[in-house]
């Protein structure tokens, strides 16, 4: 009797193909990982597990140096990369609170928002922490958000009479150059004067801080720096005046004994020191509005000197203007076509009486002697427009 094998089914019969296959697969793999070395993989922006951590190293590290430096913002960005990267690591966690604790307590509005910013990342720290930490780092991180907490209630809102504070105390400060001081008492009495406009329309309330008497003591305050300001300012513009009166009384002296030929040019001179004078009366001014005695007395000594200046030139014109005129009388060359054009060009209405007589009589003589109506009319036209044609 002969024994053989039980007939296999058709699914057993799929079954052992279905191994054999698996098999042929994985032994290429086996033998290919079995002689090689093993090496780290990266994909795509992946790194191993060390490199990871070297990272987070390097984050922490420049986090606390930052941090040591004051560099807060910078601080902050390398917190958030190693959180990126190792959000269960403990130093991490130390390191938040580290930050926190320190940026909280700084003055500075910037460290004062980054700590709120971190403080409430650090919230989702907690739950990357190894489970026998976690009670622990929750209390920490709740401690800690009471005593941010109890930081921001001690901070004051600023009152409404801190900026003009700040402004009056730059104006009392001697020691800043005078310009400065001057700025400050204006923006220090522009933001009063808005205070007290909000006070009348209702827009701001009395308090203890902030009313019409507190304003009024105020503004004596600034009125005193603008007083010292502009003494200090008045006391920087004498030394012009002084130069300027000096240069006027030489001027005048040299005047006085001007030949006919100088006199043009002084003439010029004068008119041109006279227009200095105009100008510091403009700039004395404001001094003598504020009842600075020296600054009325300068004033007055300075608008004397231009007057004096102003005389000197009429009188060196109606010199040089007589000399003329007697010149073109006692002429005999020049034709009377000639003469009058040269009286045409002097200015009659700077004249004094006497020089202005002379002038007229001089010109009636000679034009009478114009021969004809044409040349007549030719003359009145020179006159009218001081000119020799």
């Amino acid at each position: 009797m002969e024994t053989g094998n039980p007939a296999m089914s058709d699914a057993q019969k799929f079954l052992s193909w279905v191994n054999l296959a698996i098999l042929l697969v994985l032994l290429p793999l086996v033998a290919t990982n079995s002689c090689s070395k093993p090496e780290t993989v990266v994909i795509g922006e992946a790194a191993s597990s060390a490199v990871v951590g070297d990272d987070v190293a390097d984050a922490l590290a420049n986090a606390e140096d930052l941090l040591g430096a004051g560099d807060f913002a910078g601080s902050f960005d390398m917190l958030l990369v190693a959180s990126r990267l190792a959000p269960s690591d403990p130093k991490l966690f130390d390191m938040v609170v580290r930050f926190v604790d320190q940026a909280s307590s700084f003055e500075s509005e910037e460290a004062q928002a980054l700590a709120e910013d971190l403080l409430g990342r650090g919230d989702s720290l907690v739950y990357f922490q190894r489970p026998q930490n976690v009670a622990a780092a929750r209390k920490r991180l709740t401690d800690l958000q009471l005593k941010f907490l109890a930081s921001e209630s001690e901070f004051e809102p600023p009152q409404p009479l801190d900026s003009v504070s700040q402004f009056v105390s730059v104006a009392q400060n001697e020691t800043n150059p005078t310009s400065v001081r001057t700025r400050a008492a204006e923006q220090a009495r522009s933001l009063l004067d808005d205070l007290q406009l909000q006070l009348a329309m209702g827009e701001q309330s009395e308090t203890a801080q902030l009313n019409q008497a507190i304003l009024m003591e105020v503004y004596e305050k600034i009125d005193a720096v603008e007083q010292q300001c502009i003494e200090s300012l008045f006391a920087e513009i004498k030394p012009r005046v002084n130069e300027w009166q000096t240069s006027a009384a030489q001027l005048n002296s040299k005047a006085d004994s001007a030949s006919n030929e100088e006199a043009p040019e002084i003439g010029r001179k004068l008119g041109r020191m006279a227009d200095k004078g105009y100008d510091l009366l403009q700039e004395l001014m404001p001094y003598s509005k504020s009842g600075i005695e020296a600054a009325v007395a300068m004033s007055a000594t300075v608008e004397d000197a231009v007057k004096d200046l102003q005389r000197q030139k009429t009188w060196l014109y109606n010199k040089q203007s007589l000399a003329r005129v007697r010149e073109i009388e006692s002429a005999e060359k020049p034709t009377p076509q000639e003469k009058i054009g040269y009286l045409a060009e002097i200015h009659e209405e700077q004249l004094s009486p006497y020089v202005l007589r002379r002038h007229n009589e001089v010109w009636e003589k000679i034009f009478e002697e114009l021969p004809d109506e044409d040349e007549k009319v030719k003359a009145v036209r020179m006159r009218i427009l001081r000119s020799k044609n």
